[in-house]
């Protein structure tokens, strides 16, 4: 869900800056600076829940009681 979020950020910017090139134009698109801290943010909390999936299949159900 987090990688379809940052595309939802992403793909907007490129496909304008695209059409930019396309037409010639001005048409104002470009990154702010809250966009990449978006990305960044949403790429590091992915990272956090699959590390922490990860560790729950590596110790095969031991934490909740499952023997």
């Amino acid at each position: 869900m987090a990688f379809l979020m940052i595309a939802t950020i992403v793909l907007p910017n490129l496909a304008g800056a695209i059409f930019e090139m396309v037409l010639q134009s001005n048409l104002d698109v470009g990154f702010e600076m809250f966009d990449v801290v978006q990305i960044l943010f949403l790429f590091s909390m992915a990272y956090i829940f699959e590390y922490g999936y990860e560790i729950q299949l590596d110790s095969k159900g031991k934490m909740y009681g499952e023997e």
